[in-house]
């Protein structure tokens, strides 16, 4: 067949003679398929085996019999010969190179064989290594110098995304929330007299409903086919996450990470804009990169999640640098992956038979700047406490029979192992709360009696900041309604109720806030103190102080410790409120009392009651409670999913004077932006606390310009307002005077 000629195409002054010149327009396309060799097998069922031993060509055929019969054990079919096994000789040498080609019977039998023989131990020299034979030809064939533009196609222009951190700079350090009402999400600020100054506000923002990342750098929004994060000064759409059906979502500590759910398994994917790849196909769960927008994994659910439709939210737990992240599989084993790889740590799972909780160990490495910087390594050494390892998990085992306790552990990673356990005979479920710092952990534990009739908790604190992690328990034997630990202090508090559970009464409502009589509990961990010459006085955990007959069921620490707001959120119409628990911080924990007795002046000593309450209010209905980022203020919030009215939120300041009410109208959310941690080192933080009152001088000072100047503007307000009135009343007096001019002239 000749070749396809454009005769239209030819210049009319061309030397036909030339072929050169003539193959420019000579198509030889038709030619090149008609005789194009088109191969059938594309060396899939072929396998390249390194690590085989050297052998000579006299013991070829009994090593491909025992490889052959490897392979058998597996189901796995190898072509009979001559066309099974071909193994270069070395010429030279007349003995085998190390490896062998292997053809088998089906493609599926080289992927068997590729998954269950790969690092086969043929005996104590030799392993096997199996390739495919078409990925050693791919790899052979890849380019010595790295085309990026070749690989990934051109890279997407740069598009700046601003300071995402852009709110901090607020001259007056104020924090922002997020509000959503009706179908409009605002971002506003936090103002502390005047109300919230809205900044951000679209309809439709969200489908389901909002969050903030952790360290506040993101808004996310949930709609039908995905996320979608937004931030910096413009709130703008930073990255979007295509996963269908979307429900829930979950970052990492660090915000590297996002993971999605949806009940909807993921399809196979038919087009290239899907971003998973067939491999995620009917799995539940993504795991994102936030800065680039890829998948990294996706996993499935087990059958028992599925079965019953009960995923535990989150599904991942992280360490706190990202490191690890883990989940529980099927109650009978611990699956902890690394990232960024996402990979099985030591590709299997931690059998722990009957887990049924787990959590990670906040870490903060024990490295007081101060110290150095003011006493060198001498002083830094002497305040020097006993570290838990970094990555600690703490896990519960319920009992599961009358000579098998149900058991604590404290198990440290990646070498797994459990290095501080305790035995807690009838536990059958627990909770388990870490201090912020790590400093403390406590296991929540419901337990029954030996008969099995009556049923208590046992809180089992661990002291991880001393030798041996002592623990010590306390026996609680009311119901327990809320629980929390003080941030960056050593104390816990909790809410008890002595109603019982009964057919009329059930748990639930007791939670709620049923009628009953309600009591407000405060611990201190205290730590054995050790001194030369002197006996050890052991540590342990003592009770502060009790309040019964409260209406409350929530309990509220502030970020910075020392300060708690007990409320009776929903059935409690909404009471709140708030205490000091360190009122004598810096005093005396005694006053001296003085009296008089039969005309003569007695003067005694009275402790100081650490907690005091500083004030006793209320919002009504309210259902939730958050404190600010910096613990300087309190919101409290009715949305419409408790009260269908007087929705809207308010805010205290510390002391529980209210600043001012909000109102909202079908209010669903309100949130506070959450601060990264501070950049300021310790020995920082310690000089500005020793100045402190002189930065309340200053700040006294703001605060009075800001209202002299809101009391400007009120009275320039008030000044219009009476001038615009002159006018319309001196309006008013002239069209009567005009309208009994015209009566008069009318009746003469």
């Amino acid at each position: 067949m000749a070749p396809a000629l454009n005769i239209d195409a030819i210049p009319l002054d061309i030397d036909l003679t030339d072929d050169a010149a003539l193959d420019e327009f000579l198509d030889f396309g038709d030619i090149e398929e008609q005789y194009a060799v088109h191969v059938a097998d594309q060396f899939d069922t072929i396998l390249v085996i390194d690590g085989v031993p050297v052998v000579d060509e006299g013991k070829k055929e009994k090593l491909f019999t025992v490889i052959r019969k490897q392979f058998g054990k597996e189901g796995v079919h190898v072509k009979d010969q001559p066309h099974g096994f071909m193994m270069p000789m070395d010429a030279a040498t007349g003995k085998s190179k190390g490896f062998v080609f292997v053809d088998f019977a089906t493609p599926a039998d080289a992927d068997k064989a590729l998954k269950h023989l790969q690092y086969f131990k043929f005996d104590k020299s030799h392993t096997f290594f199996l390739n495919k034979f078409a990925d050693v030809e791919k790899y052979a064939a890849v380019p010595d110098q790295w085309d990026e533009e070749r690989a990934l196609g051109k890279a997407p222009e740069y598009v700046e995304r601003g300071f995402l951190r852009d709110w901090l700079l607020d001259a007056g350090a104020r924090d922002q929330i997020a509000v959503f009402n009706k179908t409009a999400v605002s971002v506003m600020w936090g103002n502390k007299a005047n109300g919230p100054d809205v900044i951000h506000e679209r309809e439709n923002w969200t489908e389901g409903y909002i969050a903030w990342s952790p360290r506040g750098s993101y808004l996310a929004s949930v709609h039908r086919m995905g996320i979608a994060l937004w931030g910096g000064a413009a709130m703008d759409r930073l990255m979007r996450f295509h996963h269908p059906g979307v429900r829930f979502l979950d970052f990492s500590p660090k915000e590297s990470y996002l993971v999605t759910f949806s009940p909807e398994p993921l399809p196979m994917p038919t087009n290239p804009a899907q971003p998973w790849g067939p491999e995620s196909a009917g799995h539940h769960v993504i795991i994102w990169d936030i800065r680039t927008g890829h998948i990294l994994r996706s996993f499935a659910l087990t059958a028992e999640e599925i079965a019953t439709k009960n995923v535990p939210w989150p599904l991942f737990k992280w360490s706190f640098d990202e490191a690890y992240f883990a989940r529980i599989v099927g109650n009978a084993k611990l699956a902890v992956y690394e990232a960024p790889g996402m990979g099985l740590l030591d590709k299997k799972s931690i059998p722990i038979p009957g887990i049924t909780e787990f959590e990670w160990m906040p870490y903060t490495p024990d490295e007081d700047e101060a110290a150095a910087k003011d006493g060198g390594k001498k002083k830094q050494q002497q305040n020097k406490r006993v570290q838990a390892p970094p990555y600690t998990i703490a896990y519960f085992v319920p009992q599961t029979g009358p000579d098998q306790p149900a058991q604590l552990a404290l198990m440290s990673l990646p070498n797994k192992q459990v290095y501080r356990s305790k035995q807690v005979f009838f536990g059958l479920s627990a909770k388990i709360h870490f201090q912020s710092q790590g400093d403390y952990l406590l296991f929540k534990v419901d337990r029954t009696n030996r008969s099995g009739k009556a049923s208590f908790v046992s809180l089992e604190v661990f002291r991880l900041r001393e030798k041996d992690y002592p623990a010590d328990s306390v026996e609680v034997k009311e119901i327990m309604v809320a629980f929390g630990w003080e941030p960056h202090g050593n104390r816990f508090a909790m809410i008890t109720t002595s109603d019982v559970v009964s057919a009329d009464l059930d748990l639930k409502a007791v939670l709620a806030g049923a009628p009953g009589k309600m009591t407000t509990h405060i611990y201190q961990v205290e730590a054995a103190v050790e001194k030369k010459g002197a006996s050890v006085v052991p540590g342990g955990v003592k009770l502060v102080k009790a309040m019964d007959r409260k209406a409350v069921n929530a309990l509220y620490w502030s970020p910075k410790g020392r300060y708690i707001v007990f409320a009776g959120l929903r059935n409690l119409q909404g009471v709140l409120e708030f205490y000091d628990v360190d009122a004598t911080a810096g005093e005396a924990n005694t006053a001296t009392v003085t009296t008089s007795v039969n005309g003569k002046t007695v003067t005694s000593t009275k402790e100081v009651d650490p907690v005091q309450l500083l004030a006793a209010t209320e919002h009504h209905g309210s259902s939730d409670v958050a404190w600010d980022p910096t613990g300087r203020y309190v919101m409290s919030s009715v949305t419409m999913w408790a009260k269908g009215m007087d929705n809207g939120v308010m805010l205290f300041d510390v002391r529980g004077t209210m600043l001012y009410k909000h109102s909202r109208e079908q209010l669903k959310q309100a949130l506070w932006r959450p601060r990264p941690p501070t950049l300021l080192p310790k020995h920082k933080q310690a000089k500005v606390r020793k100045n402190i009152k002189q930065y309340a001088r200053d700040f006294e000072i703001e605060d009075a310009t800001a209202s002299s100047a809101l009391s400007a503007a009120e009275l320039e307000e008030r000044r219009r307002l009476f001038d615009a009135w002159i006018q319309f009343r001196s309006r008013a007096l002239l069209a009567i005077e005009a309208e009994d001019e015209i009566v008069t002239v009318l009746d003469n």
